[in-house]
């Protein structure tokens, strides 16, 4: 091989080596877009399924329509330049990639404020429900079947508040569990009784609710009177000590 042929020859194997690197280098800008969108879509696709649990996706759709159609017209551009084999400069030409990482981040923004305020909105639709410790304070937790009522209150209360304090659902279960809870709230309600007791009954009830009943100087005829009229008497006993 002559001098000619040898330089030619290494002209052609430079460029094969330089067409290497650039498909090697456009490959790996390529799989940094990939990982790029898929974090874009994970902000996005998030809020759309919150939207959707909650039963306001199709409402907020419309209310943003403009810049759902703008991220939409961006989006379906570039997937047509990756499904045409494009390489990485196409992609980014113009500025193209960076305009998509901006709208996807603004449409995800405008959609997460409808998560959070659509999510509030429910939690109003649900309640309001004084917290637990207010209720107590003001029950008679003497009157039968309060205290009893007071606990599956907290019970249900604690879980309930613990959803009304997160910013949006976490899950399409969160909101049907809110919904579950608010109605249990509210069935308890209608358990308690507000009716104020007379001392007497409510020494008697409040003896015997610190766990060892109560002396019989307590059963007095104004008591065993409410109990008759109250339909209790039978719900206790004597017991000597």
């Amino acid at each position: 091989m002559n001098l000619k042929d040898q330089a030619q020859h290494l002209v052609e194997r430079i460029e094969v080596l330089r067409e290497r690197q650039r498909r090697q280098a456009d490959a790996r800008a390529l799989d940094h877009r990939r990982r790029e969108w898929r974090d874009m879509w994970l902000g996005l696709g998030r809020t759309l399924e919150q939207l959707d649990w909650m039963g306001l996706k199709s409402v907020c759709l419309a209310e943003h329509g403009k810049q759902l159609a703008l991220v939409r017209g961006l989006i379906g551009r570039a997937d047509s330049a990756l499904t045409s084999g494009a390489d990485n400069e196409v992609l980014t030409e113009g500025g193209a990639w960076g305009k998509l990482e901006k709208c996807v981040n603004k449409t995800t923004e405008v959609l997460a404020e409808s998560v959070r305020n659509g999510w509030g909105q429910l939690i109003r639709d649900a309640g309001p429900f004084r917290r637990p410790t207010e209720i107590e304070a003001s029950l008679p937790l003497s009157r039968p079947g309060n205290r009893d009522a007071a606990a599956l209150y907290r019970a249900s209360f604690v879980p309930y508040d613990r959803l009304g304090r997160q910013a949006a659902p976490a899950s399409a279960d969160d909101v049907l569990l809110l919904r579950a809870l608010a109605e249990e709230l509210r069935v308890v309600m209608q358990r308690f009784n507000y009716d104020q007791l007379p001392d007497a009954v409510r020494a008697f009830f409040t003896a015997i609710d610190l766990g060892q009943g109560a002396p019989l100087n307590l059963l007095t005829a104004e008591v065993r009177e409410w109990l008759d009229n109250e339909g209790q008497s039978a719900n206790f006993v004597v017991k000597s000590i």
